[in-house]
């Protein structure tokens, strides 16, 4: 006798309103991003995700989280920089879903003694936004800051 398997149902997350997740490499470009969503959080009603591993967390439960934030955000940013493997697990969990992602291609620096392209294959075809120097990532995020800005106490 053949066992039937119920067909489980993916589990449904509220989008939260200007909430975008940063997919990006965990030890390169972390702190360049983390100073330029400090800055912004100061001016626009807006919510900047960046998922990264506790000290006592397995991978089984990081990908829980990261799951659950990827796909509670209005926006997503894959940064590829260096053809790091997470961004593409994380671009490949955000792709059936109808989203408004962008991809943010290779800094520059990153480039320098590769021999072949650091864009994983997967992104590789996707439209990018290149940047070179913090002030183009920092216009890049800038896009997805909704108006108007915070009033900010003098």
């Amino acid at each position: 006798m053949v066992k039937k398997h119920k067909k489980v149902s993916p589990i449904q997350y509220a989008v939260i309103p200007n909430q975008v997740f940063l997919g990006i490499p965990w030890k390169t470009v972390r702190p360049k991003y983390e100073g330029i969503v400090d800055k912004l959080k100061k001016t626009f009603p807006i919510s900047f995700v960046i998922v990264g591993r506790d000290d006592n967390q397995d991978a089984e439960d990081l990908l829980e989280v990261i799951k659950k934030r990827l796909l509670s955000s209005s926006h997503a940013i894959f940064d590829a920089t260096g053809g790091n493997a997470n961004v593409s697990l994380e671009f490949g969990l955000r792709m059936p879903r109808t989203f408004h992602a962008r991809y943010v291609s290779v800094h520059g620096a990153s480039e320098e003694g590769l021999k072949e392209s650091p864009i994983i294959a997967d992104l590789a075809g996707k439209k990018q936004n290149r940047y070179s120097q913090t002030d183009g990532l920092e216009k890049l995020l800038r896009q997805f800051c909704p108006g108007p800005r915070v009033h900010q106490a003098s």
